[in-house]
């Protein structure tokens, strides 16, 4: 299903970054990436990739955490989904 589609379908996105994600593990040498896994980690550019984009989508979204989605949707349960926990 199209990323937009998904969108419309639930109302909300999840966005989950790795750990790995906030360090520099472009030493080959200690870590043994590919170079495509690792390209962005040196000085800070895959951070900066991050921070623009959440940026960016803090301008066309709310964001939340797990927890208060959790509250919205019991209160207003989304189409095929009960809201109940188990």
């Amino acid at each position: 299903m199209p990323r937009a589609k998904l969108w419309h379908a639930d109302g909300c996105v999840n966005l989950y970054f790795h750990p790995w994600e906030f360090a520099d593990i472009s030493d080959k040498g200690r870590f043994g990436l590919p170079f495509y896994v690792s390209r962005h980690s040196a000085d800070g550019a895959m951070l900066r990739k991050l921070e623009q984009y959440v940026v960016w989508a803090k301008k066309h979204s709310a964001f939340t955490t797990f927890a208060g989605w959790y509250r919205t949707l019991a209160a207003r349960p989304l189409p095929g989904y009960s809201g109940a926990a188990k």
